[in-house]
C-alpha cells in the first residue's frame, strides 16, 4: 500500500525533520511548536518539558561549536517515529566530535510528546560538560 502525501507516516516523519532542521540552525522558537506541553525527555537526569529541551540545547550550543545534527535515516509505523543521524561538532578541546545517534519520538496530537536516544561511539562516550569530552547519552 502506498502512503498518501497527508498520510499520518508522513505527517510524524516531516514533524521531526522539522524539530531536527530547529536544532541545526538553532532556533529555539520553533520547539514550542513541534513538542507538547508535557513532552517527556527519557535521557538520564534530563528536565522534560518545552523548556527542558530548550535549556539542554542551550548547553549543547555552549559547550560545542558548530553541532549538527545529519540525517542518515527515518521510519515511521503507527505514533513512533525513528530518526538515525551522525551528531558532529567541535568539543571544547577543539576536537572534533561524530557519534551516531538513533532518536526514538512517540507522536500524541500531531506534535512529539516522548524522546528516547540511542547513540553508538567508537571511542569514548562522557557527559555533554563542555570539558573536551565526547557527548554520552545526554546529545539529542
Amino acid at each position: 500500500m502506498l502512503l498518501s502525501e497527508n498520510s499520518a507516516d508522513t505527517r510524524y516523519k516531516a514533524l521531526v525533520l522539522r524539530l531536527n532542521a530547529a536544532l541545526n540552525a538553532k532556533d529555539l522558537a520553533a520547539i514550542d511548536d513541534c513538542v507538547t506541553p508535557d513532552f517527556v525527555e527519557l535521557r538520564a537526569g534530563a528536565r522534560s518539558g518545552p523548556e527542558g529541551l530548550r535549556d539542554w540545547l542551550r548547553e549543547v550550543y555552549r559547550t560545542v561549536r558548530e553541532p549538527r545534527w545529519q540525517v542518515l535515516g527515518l521510519v515511521a509505523e503507527g505514533t513512533t517515529v525513528v530518526l538515525r543521524v551522525l551528531f558532529t561538532g567541535i568539543d571544547a578541546s577543539g576536537a572534533p566530535i561524530s557519534v551516531e545517534q538513533a532518536h526514538f519520538y512517540e507522536v500524541r496530537d500531531e506534535r512529539l510528546a516522548i524522546h528516547h536516544v540511542i547513540q553508538h561511539c567508537e571511542d569514548e562516550c562522557g557527559e555533554l560538560t563542555g570539558s573536551g569530552k565526547r557527548p554520552a547519552a545526554s546529545v539529542a
